[in-house]
């Protein structure tokens, strides 16, 4: 499947945007990721992948498991983002969960 998600704000210019393309391997679905964010004061841009799969802590509790990783670019040459909440250009790793009760 594909997906793009994307939010801005008038308050500061703040914007995130991201898009995924995921293929089905059967256990799991794994895919390229590609997400730009930021301000007023700073842009970053992250390229790389993400993976979900499902497990079953209960046999009535299925839990939806989701990690990324890839590589974070900040623009550094804007002198607003010195001290951004993105942090610098470098590595960068995610996870989450998801359960419907």
């Amino acid at each position: 499947y594909v997906s793009v998600t994307g939010s801005y704000s008038t308050a500061f210019e703040t914007y995130w945007n991201r898009a995924v393309v995921m293929f089905d391997f059967g256990r799991f679905k794994a895919g390229p990721e590609g997400v730009m964010f930021g301000n007023e004061g700073f842009s970053a841009k992250r390229i790389g992948g993400t993976a979900t799969f499902d497990v079953n802590l209960l046999p009535s509790l299925p839990v939806s498991v989701y990690v990324n990783a890839g590589r974070q670019i900040v623009d550094e040459d804007d002198p607003g983002a010195i001290a951004s909440s993105a942090g610098g250009t470098g590595a960068y790793v995610g996870f989450g969960f998801s359960t419907s009760f």
